[in-house]
């Protein structure tokens, strides 16, 4: 996966074999090149590897696994050894629970039903949660690329007719699209 998405610098690659998918981090200054233009090269990489991708930084990995340990750890019967599984699985969003379904949950994870169930809808609903307010963060950042156009960038950030907040728009989050939640997506 890694060559594939060359001249890129790749820091890590989660493999899901349940979901099929490769979770790939690079750094902010690589994310541009390892998504390609329009998604070129991250589409190209999944065709010629066999695996969807998502490409994230690492502070979008890190806040996935975050979302879903603060999600996880208040469930009664969910253990740490558990949530150590989730990770080595691949598993690293709520969206990932949902997606993977009860069986998984079951045999790699040891749950019971019961639990299985409870955690893939608590996992549902807060993926719903993500989903929405990623909404919104899309919409105000689209909100923000219209005023840049209009304004130029000094006005970039900051409330309609109002002074003062900087932007916390990045070039390489302007232009990337979210699917579920996560990175860019690549699929087969």
């Amino acid at each position: 996966i890694a060559n594939a998405l060359k001249p890129a610098e790749i820091d890590d690659v989660s493999l899901c074999f349940e979901l099929g998918r490769g979770t790939v981090i690079v750094r902010e200054d690589q994310l541009s090149l390892a998504i390609g233009r329009r998604g070129q090269n991250v589409r190209l990489a999944a065709r010629l590897t066999g695996w969807d991708l998502d490409i994230l930084t690492p502070a979008e990995f890190a806040s996935s696994l975050e979302t879903l340990e603060q999600t996880m750890r208040p469930i009664d019967g969910v253990t740490e050894e558990m949530l150590d599984r989730m990770g080595a699985l691949g598993l690293i969003s709520v969206f990932d629970i949902e997606e993977v379904g009860p069986e998984v949950l079951i045999e790699e994870l040891e749950m019971s039903e019961e639990l299985s169930a409870k955690v893939i809808e608590i996992c549902g609903e807060r993926a719903k949660e993500v989903a929405e307010q990623q909404q919104r963060e899309r919409a105000r950042r689209g909100h923000d690329r219209d005023r840049l156009a209009r304004d130029g960038p000094a006005h970039l950030g900051r409330p309609a007719g109002r002074g003062g907040g900087e932007s916390s728009v990045g070039a390489a989050s302007v232009r990337r699209k979210s699917g579920r939640g996560r990175g860019h997506r690549g699929r087969r």
